[in-house]
């Protein structure tokens, strides 16, 4: 059985397990009760990059963090944090909740 899991991903359920796939690949992201993004190639980059505007801010400590699927590319998060701060979990299901 598939579910949608946001626009970006399905999850999968058979031998016993539950997993996130990327919905334009199909390419499995990992379990469903971790954030798709601990599967994802992540791009790093200065939020300067993002605008000029932000050169004048924070640009020393803030970074833009960019998610995507290592199967086909797909981009699908994005978020501004401190530089050295961990992967910031927003999206896993528990047990019967898919």
């Amino acid at each position: 059985m598939r579910k949608t899991f946001g626009d970006a991903f399905v999850i999968s359920e058979g031998d016993g397990r539950s997993t996130v796939e990327c919905v334009a690949c199909g390419h499995e992201m990992g379990d469903a009760a971790s954030d798709p993004k601990l599967g994802a190639v992540v791009s790093e980059r200065s939020i300067s990059e993002l605008n000029p505007l932000n050169s004048d801010g924070m640009v020393d400590r803030l970074v833009v963090r960019m998610y995507m699927c290592p199967g086909c590319g797909l981009l699908f998060a994005s978020e501004v944090q401190e530089k050295g701060d961990p992967i910031l979990i927003t999206a896993a299901l528990t047990e019967g909740r898919a």
